[in-house]
C-alpha cells in the first residue's frame, strides 16, 4: 500500500464480498483501507513467525484469516446518526440533480422545438 505497492491477495479473498459485509456498515474509504493494512500487518507477523533468519522470505499473500483478524481490532469511523445525515444530504443532491437535469431536458426539447419550427 505504500509507494503505489498493493499487497498480494489469496484467492480466498473477495474484496467486494468484505465490502458488504456487515461488519463494514460505517465504514469510511479510511476505514476500508486501514483493514486491508491491519490484514497485510497480521500477515506479515505471520510470515515473521513461521521464517527463520536463514529461510528465503516468503511473498506475503493475505487470506481472508487475516481479513477476519483485521475485523477484531478494526470499527467503523462512522456512526448511524452521521450515516443518516450523510444519506439524507446524498438524497437532497439526487433530487437537486434529477430536478436540474429535467429542467435541462425541457428547455432542449423547447430549444428543438424552436429549431424545427424555424426550418418549415
Amino acid at each position: 500500500m505504500q509507494n503505489g505497492t498493493r499487497p498480494k491477495l489469496s484467492s480466498d479473498v473477495n474484496l467486494e464480498r468484505i465490502g458488504k459485509d456487515k461488519r463494514c456498515d460505517g465504514f469510511s474509504g479510511a476505514d476500508l483501507g486501514n483493514l486491508l493494512q491491519v490484514a497485510r500487518e497480521a500477515c506479515l507477523e505471520e510470515i515473521i513467525e513461521s521464517t527463520s533468519a536463514s529461510d528465503s522470505t516468503p511473498v506475503p499473500v493475505v487470506k481472508k484469516a487475516h481479513f477476519e483478524a483485521a475485523f477484531e481490532s478494526v470499527s467503523a469511523s462512522v456512526d448511524s446518526e452521521s450515516k443518516r445525515n450523510y444519506e439524507a444530504v446524498k438524497r437532497l443532491l439526487e433530487k437537486k440533480t434529477a430536478r436540474k437535469d429535467m429542467a435541462e431536458i425541457e428547455a432542449d426539447s423547447r430549444s428543438d422545438a424552436g429549431l424545427s419550427a424555424d426550418t418549415h
